[in-house]
């Protein structure tokens, strides 16, 4: 994992409320996604629900695996795992919801 934000600075004790990855040059995206979902909620990826019932994994990599120069769009956000996640070509940002938010 590349970058973490915790609730209260740098305590490893804290509650983290959201993760930053760096998506490896051969790693698939969506894999990525599953992997700072789990490392953000402390979660087994098979404790998840399957990415393919939130989105298409599939159509997730091809959309930001390659020249980042294409027309396609530069960042895309979604829901999983309890989470909202923002995928770019270079990053996976994980985040808890608001409590405030949260139904």
């Amino acid at each position: 994992m590349d970058n973490n934000s915790t609730s209260g600075g740098d305590d490893r004790s804290a509650s983290l409320t959201e993760y930053t990855y760096e998506i490896g040059r051969d790693e698939a995206p969506s894999v990525a996604v599953v992997r700072t979902v789990c490392a953000l909620t402390d979660t087994e990826p098979t404790d998840l629900e399957p990415l393919y019932e939130t989105i298409d994994p599939e159509g997730l990599d091809g959309i930001f695996t390659g020249a980042k120069d294409t027309a396609g769009p530069k960042s895309l956000s979604f829901e999983f795992g309890g989470c909202d996640v923002t995928v770019t070509y270079d990053e996976i940002r994980v985040s808890l919801p608001d409590e405030g938010t949260q139904s």
